[in-house]
């Protein structure tokens, strides 16, 4: 059990994905506002960072796709969180309007 909670979590992107009015959105709000605050402004620390999000999302999408009934859940929006950081991704951390930008372009 403690598995599927932990998929739910993370499936949520912490709670964001509850939303009940865009959650996509809030979902990308979210890991925008994570992005700012992420450790150090070195090309490995930041890759580092997006292949371990991308090897824990990767069974938490499969896990909570397969217990849906829906093809796409609403309430799913790590592929949101996920999708975002790789879109903002750059050899130096990226500053504030690198991360407006990157989240407008990609939603």
């Amino acid at each position: 059990m403690p598995a599927f909670r932990i998929s739910r979590v993370l499936g949520t992107f912490f709670g964001a994905g509850r939303s009940p009015i865009m959650p996509g959105t809030c979902g990308s709000i979210a890991a925008a506002l994570i992005a700012c605050f992420l450790p150090g402004r070195s090309f490995g620390i930041v890759l580092g960072i997006l292949i371990a999000v991308f090897l824990v999302a990767a069974p938490a999408i499969a896990r909570r796709v397969m217990t849906q009934p829906d093809d796409d859940p609403q309430h799913f929006v790590l592929d949101e969180a996920l999708g975002l950081w790789i879109s903002i991704w750059s050899p130096v951390h990226p500053g504030i309007p690198h991360i407006l930008l990157g989240g407008l372009l990609f939603r």
